[in-house]
């Protein structure tokens, strides 16, 4: 575990996929692999993408796909122990572009997963 000031973060890794599928971080709605894998993220440039499984593919001509990383960090913005927020790292590939990655913060907001901000890696990852 990662203790910064008084927030604390998770990382949840998916080589131990049942363990990190079956972590209860909240009382409304659990914050999991799976949850967050089967979202949408506001990624800059791209506007709103929806995964599925992790993964998002265009359907049009741009080759453009957008993947989950494999692993998560869980913790708590508010200082409150109630683990209430995820932060993943995206990846964007585009037919004849250099891959871009991006870190997305996600907050369960009353039960609701809603990916909050989204910003670019400008080293990569």
């Amino acid at each position: 575990m990662v203790t910064m000031g008084v927030n604390s973060f998770i990382l949840i890794s998916t080589n131990n996929r049942a363990n990190a599928q079956s972590i209860q971080l909240s009382q409304t709605a659990p914050l999991t692999l799976t949850a967050l894998q089967n979202i949408s993220y506001n990624i800059p440039e791209l506007d709103q993408v929806t995964l599925t499984n992790g993964v998002f593919k265009s359907a049009d001509e741009s080759d453009i796909v957008v993947r989950m990383s494999k692993q998560i960090a869980i913790g708590s913005l508010k200082g409150n122990n109630v683990k209430n927020a995820a932060a993943t790292v995206l990846w964007v590939t585009q037919k004849g572009a250099k891959p871009s990655f991006y870190l997305a913060v996600v907050l369960n907001e009353n039960g609701q997963l809603n990916n909050v901000d989204t910003i670019p890696l400008l080293h990569g990852f």
